[in-house]
């Protein structure tokens, strides 16, 4: 039998600290990952995507509403992430959270003002 480690410094570093979904716009869950770090990294997103990205069509366009939808979107392009994704993905700023960021924010990454995005709303 394995023996009670209790707080031991490797199961604190590897545990998981919370979980990111990746859903559909129905709210169908897709993906799920475990976040194994203190917040919300961006690196949880793009993995997300890049699994999308490789379940579809080279040709597939992908639509993102994330409560930080407009970080991600200017993360990937200065830092050219996912340079093979980034030209036919398009990130908005869920609905609720986008009244919550500056105005110029909401002029340019609010999901009604982004092409393809429709009604839907990200929440």
């Amino acid at each position: 039998a394995a023996k009670d480690r209790g707080n031991d410094s490797t199961d604190t570093m590897f545990s998981p600290r919370g979980k990111m979904a990746m859903v559909c716009r129905h709210d169908v869950p897709l993906f799920l990952c475990d976040i194994n770090t203190k917040g919300e990294q961006q690196f949880y997103s793009i993995a997300l995507i890049q699994k999308l990205a490789s379940m579809l069509p080279c040709n597939a366009t992908i639509g993102l509403l994330y409560d930080i939808g407009c970080t991600l979107d200017q993360a990937i392009s200065k830092r050219n992430l996912i340079p093979d994704i980034a030209l036919r993905l398009t990130c908005a700023t869920a609905v609720f959270h986008v009244y919550a960021h500056k105005f110029t924010c909401q002029m340019v990454y609010n999901p009604r003002q982004r092409e393809g995005f429709g009604w839907s709303n990200g929440e």
